[in-house]
């Protein structure tokens, strides 16, 4: 059961399991496009598309996201190795 918290509770007792650490470390989210650009940054299209201009905007090959574990291939290992993220594959 949780406590209602009325305004004349103080701040630090209104979040009653804000105290607690996460078990697993917190990583970063990481996106890899269709081009083998990567960003940290989550993109506002997930599909590549042609723009009128004729560019093509790359859409999302694969993500990483922080925290978790990933079988990769020697491929992906040397894509993120070269983005700066080889001290995190083991």
């Amino acid at each position: 059961m949780v406590p209602v918290v009325t305004p004349n509770v103080p701040l630090w007792q209104q979040r009653p399991f804000g105290y607690f650490k996460p078990s697993i470390p917190k990583g970063a989210n990481v996106w890899v496009y269709t081009d083998n650009t990567i960003s940290e940054q989550q993109p506002p299209l997930w599909e590549a598309r042609t723009n009128r201009d004729g560019s093509i905007t790359p859409g999302v090959k694969k993500v990483y996201y922080g925290g978790h574990s990933y079988t990769i291939t020697a491929d992906e290992a040397i894509v993120l190795t070269s983005a700066g993220y080889g001290a995190n594959i083991s």
